[in-house]
């Protein structure tokens, strides 16, 4: 089963995102900040996805990912990444797709859309292993 890694400050968000997932029988690893994030994706080798948000103290989700994307053996799995954030700007977002986010959602979010984007990533990903 995919395990999903979900990063957001707000113990509130990752309660809901992390029911939604469990729901459908994903498994998850939650995280506070990015820096908590970084360290748990490191440990964790069979994380198979990432949920961030974008602001967040210490480490925000933006730091997070150009870390993950700078270390090799992190960089090397092209994880499927969301940004799950209240922020819509389009200089955000271009850098969100500069480090590897292929879907920006914005809170409040409905959690049928995440699903949605998540099988589709979770099916391309299947696609290009499979080619």
């Amino acid at each position: 089963m995919t395990k999903v890694l979900v990063v957001d400050d707000s113990a509130t968000v990752r309660f809901e995102v992390c029911q939604t997932l469990l729901a459908k029988g994903y498994t998850v690893v939650e995280a506070e900040d990015g820096h908590d994030a970084f360290t748990k994706l490191s440990a964790d080798k069979q994380i198979d996805f990432i949920i961030t948000d974008l602001n967040m103290p210490v480490m925000n989700g933006i730091e997070f990912l150009r870390k993950v994307k700078q270390t090799p053996e992190l960089a090397s799995k092209k994880l499927p990444i969301i940004m799950l954030t209240t922020e819509f700007a389009q200089s955000l977002k271009d850098q969100g797709r500069e480090n590897d986010v292929k879907v920006w959602l914005v809170k409040p979010y409905k959690p049928e859309l995440l699903l949605l984007a998540m099988n589709k990533m979770l099916s391309a990903q299947l696609t290009a292993k499979a080619a």
